[in-house]
């Protein structure tokens, strides 16, 4: 739409899955207009540190270029590492949140964003010859919800404890199997190594879907054919029956 070429800057297996700014930064030119990240990120659940958001957030207006990010698990921060870019805010930052994560809404399709009025200005004007947008209803419903803060950082709060509890879950029954898996600091799912006699993650998320009734994201979505992405966000009887079920295969 842009007419932009995408490049995909890959993190690496050895610093499990963790953003390495310095050298990200050296792949950044004068040609760069965007970069867009995710943090706590999916699927590995890793959270950039305070320091290396405020190392993008300089750098994007040093070398110019719109930095986008994506902090849909905002309240999914189980270590207390989180920092929005909002925190260094200016007028190449734009932060994107979702009603879909923090409220448990997928089907409301709601999201917002906050950015420089240059670049608000640009979006409303392209949204307004889209023939589809968020409905006037659910819009309503999320301005009611807000109104009511202390209410909303209670649930907040509550979803957090919940999700961490399934978290310390998971990852303690996958080192007791020792399983190998990426510890996510936050967000809502865990990235898992397959099995060493697979050869990928679509062959493994096959088995297991067939053998087990269990489905999974298979980690080629991610760029990682030697892991899956498997979601957490499910009620703790539910999570205990599939990773016995997953840890069949290994």
């Amino acid at each position: 739409m842009a007419r932009g070429n995408l490049k995909i800057f890959k993190t690496s297996e050895r610093e499990s899955f963790y953003l390495d700014v310095e050298k990200l930064a050296k792949k950044i030119s004068s040609k760069t207009k965007v970069l867009i990240l995710n943090t706590p990120c999916n699927p590995t659940g890793r959270v950039l540190k305070e320091k290396d958001v405020k190392f993008l957030a300089e750098l994007s207006l040093k070398k110019n270029f719109i930095l986008i990010s994506d902090e849909v698990y905002e309240i999914y921060d189980f270590e207390k590492i989180y920092c929005s870019f909002l925190k260094f805010f200016h007028k190449n930052i734009f932060c994107v949140f979702s009603a879909s994560k923090i409220f448990s809404l997928c089907g409301w399709r709601l999201g917002w964003g906050f950015g420089n009025e240059n670049i608000i200005k640009e979006m409303r004007d392209y949204q307004s010859n889209l023939s589809t947008s968020p409905s006037t209803f659910s819009q309503l419903m999320i301005r009611e919800l807000f109104k009511n803060e202390k209410e909303v950082l209670k649930y907040f709060e509550k979803n957090e404890k919940m999700a961490k509890e399934r978290r310390d879950f998971a990852t303690s029954f996958l080192r007791k199997k020792k399983i190998d898996f990426i510890f996510p600091e936050g967000g809502i799912a865990i990235f898992v190594k397959i099995p060493k006699n697979l050869k990928d993650s679509f062959s493994f998320a096959e088995k297991l879907l067939l053998k087990e009734k269990v489905s999974v994201a298979p980690g080629e979505i991610f760029g990682q054919k030697n892991y899956f992405r498997m979601n957490l966000a499910v009620p703790l009887e539910d999570l205990k029956e599939g990773l016995k079920k997953i840890a069949k295969f290994y």
